[in-house]
Formats: C-alpha cells, structure tokens, sequence
C-alpha cells in the first residue's frame, strides 16, 4: 500500500507513469475482494468478475 500511494503521489506531481496499468491495478483489487466474498460464504468459490452487490464491498487496510 505504501508504494501504491507513493507512486499515485509522484504521478500526480509530475506525470512518472504507475508501475502497473490501471486495469492490471483493478484485476488485482477485484481479486483481493473475490477473497473476502470467498471468506464471508466459508470458503465458497467466487467467480470472476464479480457482479451484483459483490461489486459493491469496500476493503479497509490497517
């Protein structure tokens, strides 16, 4: 998370393009919630990409 942050901070001061695409950075957070809807049915399979209200959770860090 910091160097997300740290490079979101550098492109906004200056244009230095992100180390990743921003599709490549969505597939990866749609991949970390598919793990949480998987967590919250007891390990149930999630299919990709998530859809409906599993679109809709939020992730908090920290």
């Amino acid at each position: 998370m910091d160097q997300a942050v740290r490079e979101i901070v550098t492109w906004l001061d200056d244009g230095t393009p992100l180390s990743c695409s921003a599709d490549s950075s969505r597939h990866t957070l749609e991949a970390i919630v598919a793990c949480h809807v998987s967590h919250a049915r007891r390990g149930a399979w999630t299919d990709l990409p998530l859809s409906g209200n599993e679109r809709e959770i939020e992730v908090h860090t920290g």
